[in-house]
């Protein structure tokens, strides 16, 4: 048998290349996956931000319907003081701070309103909360969120 004196046996070599080209495969790899991996998470921030301006459009509502039914007597009071309760969330030029107020008070209506001494219930309020999402000052995701709640008063 020819033994090698100058060098690392051929087995050591081998090993050494393989790790390289593994650990170089596993960085292409994780450069490659790193765009999806934000994309991933800039969708779930988005899906994030239009839950919580859902419980913050349920909070305000339900603060309109609780206010209005305190100084309520029927149906068409109840409407009247919703409207304007609603009004103080209006700007100076007329637009509400909450661009989703505009369709609710488009749907305080008679025949959506069940009214009694003890409580009030706006039923199947549809609303649609809008946004758009900005990456590099280039907007890159739009959502458009729409359900339908029943509000009812809370004494």
């Amino acid at each position: 048998m020819i033994k090698n004196k100058k060098g690392a046996p051929l087995a050591i070599v081998l090993l050494v290349v393989f790790a390289l080209v593994i650990s170089a495969a596993a960085l292409f790899y994780f450069s490659v996956s790193e765009r999806n991996i934000n994309e991933k998470l800039h969708t779930s921030f988005a899906l994030s931000k239009v839950y919580e301006q859902e419980k913050i459009a349920d909070f305000y509502i339900q603060d309109v319907i609780d206010k209005a039914f305190a100084k309520s007597n029927n149906k068409e009071e109840f409407i009247a003081n919703a409207k304007e309760v609603l009004s103080y969330y209006k700007d100076n030029n007329g637009n509400f701070a909450v661009s989703y107020f505009d369709e609710i008070e488009e749907q305080l209506t008679p025949d959506k309103i069940e009214f009694s001494s003890d409580k009030a219930v706006v039923k199947e309020l549809k609303i649609i909360i809008r946004d758009s999402f900005s990456r590099d000052n280039e907007k890159v995701l739009f959502a458009t969120y729409s359900y339908v709640k029943s509000f009812e008063s809370k004494s």
